[in-house]
């Protein structure tokens, strides 16, 4: 596995890393210490985040500052918990840095996996009460800038989605601490107006790309449907200008489109602003959908129950405004909305991140109502990343855009819909709107039936089939109710069966 480095030696002086330097990495990843403390059992982890471990340990004991970078659902916060877990056995203190308050309880869960219940955990967030001489600290970063923590004195300090590193909230807390370790953690190593984070990091630690995460069956794999609207995006400029063209057809689209395609599973929206992101939820319960608008304006205990109701299966939908685009843990979710163009690529992905994490037999979806897969590509595609400042691209500029299949929506490279198995000899924009979507939309051509149904009903029925043959005469059934030609039953078993 390809590893990459980027290294920065001028950027400050070691000099602080003397022998005698209460942070010296050696500290950390010493093999003996006084008074070691004997926790729990580690989390078990797999394979490549072992692998993650012991590369940031090793850079982190060369006396660099690494950040790991690996896909959104791979599980870097069990990775930090590891290594938070070898810090607390040695004596060493560290701080865990979060984003968001709602990720607080979920970043002490996992840490009381691997440190367990007896360890003393202080948390530094509004509504908890402080223990501020435990050696593991997890804080909401809007917290612990305002607060006078002169009593705590971190060895390592972990940032969780440190893509915000150069935000200046974010900047302040290395002022604070200069001499602690700084870990960083994300699935997208730059920040969203292009700056890089060679600044606070100099070593890129990188794990496994997506697709072969999917492949390994560490992420669930994702189907992309890229299905318009009538969001006009064409003079994009920013969010604010982009809501004005948030029409009622816009609206009503993204809920058609997830009752056709994904009705009953659990899915996030994604809106251009709060007002789009509430009337989306008002359209889903017109619908007797589930839903609630979730945004940063809500009380604590607002979103705290709109969040608990998700995790629990009683919320169908959750509507928001880049407010749950990382970071949050919500492994029953299947389907993101993305309502909202963006020609960033942290942001995109981010947010289809939040339907991959792995269940047996799930697969995600990604309802594109917004274009954006046309313009930044599909979520598992490779993607160069640096800690340099420069803008991150989707592809170069020479390469193809990815296909929309004119029947099915599915968004793929090549001529042949692996969903449908159109034949599709020409990349074209679809630009129409979806003709089943005619009561929503108000189109006014008759709705046709398309092979995305077929494929629909054949992953139905791999569902219920125990061998191959009893698959292919299923979809030998489906086939001539569809009217297709002989031996499409055969085409749909090496899309579906064989790719179980």
């Amino acid at each position: 596995m390809d590893r990459v480095a980027a290294t920065h030696p001028t950027r400050r002086s070691r000099s602080r890393h003397h022998p005698q330097s209460r942070t010296a990495l050696h500290i950390l990843f010493a093999a003996k210490l006084s008074r070691p403390r004997v926790v729990t059992a580690p989390l078990t982890l797999y394979p490549f985040q072992t692998e993650l471990v012991n590369e940031a340990r090793a850079s982190a004991t060369a006396g660099r500052h690494p950040l790991i970078t690996v896909a959104t659902g791979a599980g870097k916060t069990v990775v930090a918990a590891n290594i938070a877990k070898r810090a607390a056995d040695l004596g060493s203190s560290t701080l865990f840095v979060v984003h968001r308050r709602e990720l607080v309880k979920q970043t002490v869960a996992t840490l009381r996996k691997a440190v367990g219940d007896d360890f003393p955990m202080g948390i530094i967030a509004a509504g908890f009460n402080e223990l501020p001489w435990a050696r593991l600290q997890v804080a909401s970063v809007q917290t612990l800038i305002r607060r006078d923590l002169s009593q705590l004195n971190p060895d390592l300090i972990i940032f969780d989605e440190a893509h915000h590193m150069r935000a200046s909230t974010w900047e302040l807390i290395p002022l604070r601490w200069p001499d602690a370790i700084r870990l960083g953690l994300t699935a997208t190593p730059v920040r969203r107006d292009g700056k890089g984070l060679g600044e606070h990091y100099d070593d890129l630690v990188l794990g496994p790309p997506m697709a072969e995460l999917v492949h390994g069956g560490y992420l669930a794999p994702t189907l992309t449907l890229t299905i318009p609207s009538g969001l006009d995006t064409s003079n994009y400029k920013s969010d604010r200008q982009l809501a004005k063209n948030v029409t009622d057809q816009v609206v009503a689209s993204a809920v058609q489109s997830y009752l056709r395609y994904c009705a009953g599973r659990q899915a996030i929206f994604f809106g251009v602003d709060r007002s789009h992101s509430r009337r989306v939820a008002a359209e889903f319960r017109d619908h007797g959908v589930q839903a609630a608008h979730v945004d940063a304006t809500d009380s604590d205990a607002r979103r705290d129950h709109i969040m608990d109701s998700f995790a629990d299966g009683s919320l169908e939908v959750v509507t928001n405004c880049q407010l749950i685009s990382e970071g949050f843990d919500a492994p029953d979710c299947s389907v993101v909305i993305i309502g909202a163009y963006t020609e960033s690529v942290p942001r995109y992905l981010q947010e289809c991140g939040r339907a991959m994490r792995y269940q047996s037999g799930k697969q995600a979806v990604v309802l594109d109502t917004a274009g954006v897969s046309r313009v930044l590509g599909l979520p598992d595609e490779p993607r160069q990343w640096s800690l340099e400042d420069g803008e991150i691209h989707a592809r170069s500029p020479s390469s193809p855009k990815p296909t929309v299949c004119p029947d099915c929506f599915t968004t793929f490279y090549g001529q042949v819909c692996p969903s449908c198995g159109r034949v599709c000899t020409v990349a074209a924009e679809v630009t129409d709107i979806d003709t089943e979507l005619v009561v929503a939309t108000g189109a006014t051509r008759k709705p046709k039936m398309r092979r995305g149904h077929a494929m629909q009903y054949a992953h139905a029925a791999a569902s219920k089939c125990e061998t191959r043959g009893q698959f292919i005469a299923a979809c030998a059934r489906i086939r001539e109710e569809m009217g297709f030609k002989a031996g499409w039953e055969y085409a749909a078993a090496r899309l579906v069966w064989d790719r179980r």
